[in-house]
């Protein structure tokens, strides 16, 4: 999906750079490393080392509450994660001349819950999670997701893109110490 717009949020960037729309996508414009598009990918059509690596850097950059121990141990989950979920997209950087580049964040989704979702630690706060997040509930029918309580960035997220706080578990699936607030989309 490329160029989408949702009135005053912009959803990706045009072929042009920008959103001929609205402001965010003239501040994506001028934002080079913005250039993306989010697709999604069957099973087998991605590298899940890449994505593995991904999540690495992006947990490492946003969890720190979550020990070395525990991060070891996710990693195995995460690669059973992109096998089990029902569907996965990635934001791929767009390079000039229309080739695609890097990987720059992926979601994945199952039975309506979102699952996972992560962005490179150098493009956050550039568009790409919203752009995934919205591709997820409009492509897939996502409507809840499970959050790790004391990552007040990711609350404060899903919150500001509609989501509100329907329960709160005191540990996560795998029982360990990172309690979990359970999310759903508004209205």
């Amino acid at each position: 999906v490329k160029g989408f717009c949702y009135g005053s949020d912009c959803y990706g960037v045009s072929a042009l750079g920008r959103c001929p729309r609205c402001a965010l996508g003239e501040r994506m414009a001028r934002m080079s490393e913005a250039a993306f598009e989010v697709m999604d990918v069957a099973r087998g059509e991605f590298d899940s080392g890449e994505l593995l690596a991904l999540w690495e850097r992006s947990v490492r950059a946003t969890h720190h509450f979550v020990s070395e121990a525990d991060v070891v141990a996710m990693r195995p989950e995460v690669t059973g994660g992109l096998a089990f979920v029902e569907h996965v997209a990635v934001a791929r950087e767009l390079l000039q001349g229309g080739e695609r580049g890097r990987v720059l964040g992926f979601a994945g989704a199952h039975e309506g819950n979102l699952e996972m979702l992560f962005c490179d630690a150098d493009v956050r706060g550039q568009g790409v999670g919203r752009a995934l997040l919205r591709h997820a509930v409009a492509a897939w029918g996502v409507a809840t997701v499970d959050v790790n309580e004391q990552n007040g960035q990711a609350v404060g997220f899903y919150e500001h893109e509609g989501f509100a706080v329907t329960g709160r578990d005191a540990l996560d699936s795998e029982g360990r110490p990172y309690p979990i607030l359970r999310m759903a989309l508004r209205g």
